[in-house]
């Protein structure tokens, strides 16, 4: 798959002719290998690359897994920051670094596009993202917010784990959702400097009639 990838057209003219020659809804063992000798010279052909029948069965494997963590990466980000028709997902480093840490396997898409995920979304006889329900979008979106907020409940744990009040708990959890404060906090060095920080932004909170 690695030499596709590095060929303009080349995964897209893959998928194509794959579909044309085979049928991949039912077991791998089960193609006749005829049919991926076929692919293979077909793709060879066009590309002047080197595929054989095992190549033409493990790319297909990896395109399968490649486009299902693009699916998995694409429920945690707003849709309005993914292009379905390449693929690109457009957020900043930070947002990034949060999400390879849901779904490790999306940083192979940093910087880059994906192949058309409508076109893979047809070969694999699946929905494509672009044509989902808004709810199922939502759906994901709100469990995505829900793990944030439990990661932000935890982070407060880690370092205050008295939480004496309602009022303080709430107010720990807004904190954190706030990235860029999120951010400071994670430059503290200890535990320490942590736990006054957060007292510290209380008490702003309070003396400014926020809370």
């Amino acid at each position: 798959m690695e030499q596709l990838l590095q060929i303009d057209g080349a995964i897209e003219f893959f998928l194509m002719t794959a579909t044309t020659n085979v049928d991949w809804h039912g077991s791998s063992t089960d193609i006749v290998s005829d049919r991926l000798t076929t692919v293979a010279a077909n793709v060879n052909r066009q590309f002047g690359t080197d595929l054989d029948c095992f190549a033409v069965k493990l790319t297909w494997v990896k395109l399968r897994s490649l486009w299902e963590t693009w699916v998995r990466a694409t429920y945690y980000v707003p849709p309005k920051k993914v292009n379905f028709s390449t693929g690109e997902i457009n957020i900043d480093d930070f947002a990034w670094d949060q999400l390879v840490r849901i779904v490790p396997d999306a940083e192979i898409f940093r910087r880059k596009k994906m192949i058309s995920p409508n076109m893979v979304c047809t070969v694999f006889n699946r929905t494509p993202p672009s044509l989902a329900p808004e709810e199922f979008h939502l759906r994901h979106l709100e469990e995505a917010e829900e793990k944030e907020w439990k990661a932000c409940m935890d982070m407060v744990l880690s370092i205050d784990a008295l939480l004496n009040s309602l009022e303080y708990t709430m107010f720990c959890m807004s904190l954190f959702k706030n990235r860029e404060i999120r951010r400071c906090f994670d430059l503290l060095p200890s535990k320490t400097l942590k736990y006054e920080y957060v007292i510290m932004q209380y008490n702003l909170s309070v003396a400014s009639g926020q809370l």
